[in-house]
C-alpha cells in the first residue's frame, strides 16, 4: 500500500531549497534517488520563472512568493523526469503530480496544476517549426546521434 506523503511545513515553504526537498520525495519518489538533481535561485532570472537544465542537473528558479512555489518546482521537476517539451509525457506527468497533490490535502495546488495542463492543451498545435524545434532540443537533451534528427526530419 503506497504510503501518503505529509503536508508540507511551513519551513519548507519558506525556503526554495527545502521545498525542492520535499518536492522531490512527497511527488517524485522514484526520480532522482541519488540525489544529484540540485535548486539554483537566480534573482536575475527574467522571463520565465524557472528553467530546467538537464545537461547541469540543475532547475533553476527566479524569486517566487511562497504560493507559487510548489507548483513551480513540480513544473521543472516535470521537465526534468519527463520531457523538455510541454508535450504529452510532460503533461502526462503534470497530472499525476495533480493527483498526489489531492491525495496528500493540497487542493488549491492540484487545481493549479490541473489548470497547467489545460492551459498548455488550450494552446493548440504548434507551428512545424516549433515542432521541428522541439523535437531536436528533446533529441540533443537525452544525447541521440544527430542521425537520429535527420532521419526524423525527413521520414517523420
Amino acid at each position: 500500500m503506497k504510503q501518503i506523503p505529509p503536508k508540507p511545513s511551513r519551513r519548507q515553504l519558506s525556503d526554495p531549497h527545502r521545498a525542492f526537498d520535499y518536492v522531490r520525495d512527497a511527488f517524485f519518489p522514484k526520480w532522482d534517488r541519488q540525489r544529484k538533481w540540485k535548486l539554483c535561485v537566480n534573482r536575475r532570472l527574467k522571463g520565465a520563472h524557472g528553467k530546467c537544465h538537464t545537461e547541469r542537473q540543475t532547475i533553476e528558479i527566479g524569486p517566487t512568493g511562497t504560493n507559487e512555489l510548489l507548483l513551480l518546482i513540480i513544473h521543472e521537476i516535470c521537465h526534468a523526469a519527463a520531457s523538455p517539451c510541454h508535450g504529452q509525457r510532460w503533461k502526462s506527468r503534470v497530472r499525476v503530480a495533480a493527483k498526489t497533490a489531492a491525495t496528500i490535502g493540497l487542493d488549491k495546488l492540484a487545481k493549479q496544476l490541473q489548470e497547467e495542463v489545460i492551459a498548455y492543451d488550450n494552446k493548440g498545435m504548434p507551428s512545424l517549426t516549433q515542432q521541428v524545434h522541439d523535437r531536436l532540443e528533446g533529441i540533443a537533451l537525452v544525447g541521440a546521434a544527430t542521425i537520429s534528427a535527420y532521419q526524423w526530419l525527413f521520414t517523420g
